[in-house]
């Protein structure tokens, strides 16, 4: 004899119902969100979580953490697309632009002996005096990001 769920029951409305199942059985909606409602459908109805891996044969932490995310947000807000990692660099676009125009200007300007930037002296130029120059998220900035920033600038980097 199982247990029983410590979980609290999910309970919908009519119109939330069917608003689930329009998109659970929609050609015209990402995979994820038909895969979400038909979780959350299938939990509502009275499944057990165990069902619903077996019956859809998605996994388990899956599941779980849909379930969970309707009950803590909602069940409208737990459809929505959500990633783990943010979009964004984290290095806010005055400290790219200054790294940006620090590659315009000649090396020997700054002291060193080569004619044009390599990708690892601009780095570790910037690593060095970019936080003196008022952008301390440049200490940490690796040759991929930079490469990165030039590719977003529609610049790509060419060394010498």
């Amino acid at each position: 004899m199982g247990r029983h769920s410590m979980r609290a029951p999910l309970i919908l409305d009519d119109k939330t119902r069917q608003y689930l199942i329009a998109i659970a059985y929609s050609q015209r909606e990402s995979e994820s969100r038909i895969t979400r409602a038909k979780v959350l459908l299938a939990y509502a109805g009275g499944s057990r979580v165990a069902m619903v891996v077996k019956y859809l044969r998605v996994n388990r932490p899956r599941v779980v953490r849909i379930i969970d995310q309707a009950l803590a947000m909602g069940v409208l807000e737990s459809l929505e697309e959500r990633r783990g990692r943010s979009s964004g660099s984290g290095r806010p676009p005055e400290a790219i632009a200054w790294l940006m125009a620090l590659a315009e200007q000649p090396p020997s300007q700054y002291g060193y002996t080569l004619n044009v930037w390599t990708m690892r002296a601009l780095v570790c130029h910037a690593r060095k005096y970019g936080p003196g120059a008022g952008h301390p998220s440049l200490a940490d900035l690796s040759k991929v990001s930079a490469y990165r920033y030039f590719a977003l600038q529609g610049r790509p980097f060419r060394a010498a």
